[in-house]
Formats: structure tokens, sequence, C-alpha cells
């Protein structure tokens, strides 16, 4: 996990995502369904694939993380926003207008802690 953000972080994103899809599949082996390290994962996955453009993945992956996330920290959690965020870039890249307005109103009316 740590070592994927390094590797995105440093732009080295074919490395980032090989590191990012082992961890995420260590953490569903060792945790149970709806583990936020499992969120976590898939969070920071789905970022490194939307730097990658592909928009399909990450937004799915995003999705499952900001909606996990959403459910176990609350919408003011860092990692929530940061997901939702990265959501909302997802689908704008990917002309879902529609969903990137619904979520971006979602956004607007979480307070910033």
């Amino acid at each position: 996990y740590w070592l994927g953000k390094t590797l995105m972080e440093k732009s080295e994103l074919k490395e980032a995502e090989k590191s990012l899809r082992k961890s995420l599949t260590i953490r569903k082996n060792l945790y149970p369904d709806g583990h936020q390290s499992i969120y976590l994962s898939e969070g920071e996955l789905g970022i490194c694939l939307l730097k990658e453009n592909k928009f399909s993945d990450a937004s799915k992956l995003l999705s499952d993380a900001y909606n996990g996330c959403n459910n176990s920290l609350g919408q003011n959690d860092k990692n929530t926003r940061r997901y939702l965020e990265h959501l909302i870039v997802a689908y704008t890249k990917s002309n879902q207008v529609e969903k990137a307005a619904s979520l971006t109103k979602i956004l607007k009316n979480t307070s910033k802690n």
C-alpha cells in the first residue's frame, strides 16, 4: 500500500498500479468485507488508474472507496472527501456530467475539516 502510494507520488504509475493491486488483493484476503483498509486500497488504486486515464476502472474503485469510507468514517473524513473529489474528476473526464454534478453538490454540502 505505502509503496504504491509512494510510487504514485513519484509518477511511476505502472509500478504503483502493480503495488496497489497487490495491496488490494492482500487486504481482501486478510480483512472482512467492509473493512476500511480495503476501501483505502481501492481508493488509492482508483486514483492511480485515474492518473493513467483508465476512467471506467477508476470510477468503479473510487465509487466503492467513497461509499465505503462515507459509511464507515463519515462524509467529513479526509479520505472520504479525497475519494469523492477524485470520483468527480473521473466522471467528468469520462463525460458522465450528471453524475459529476450530483457528487459536486454533495461535496459542496460537506464541511471542510
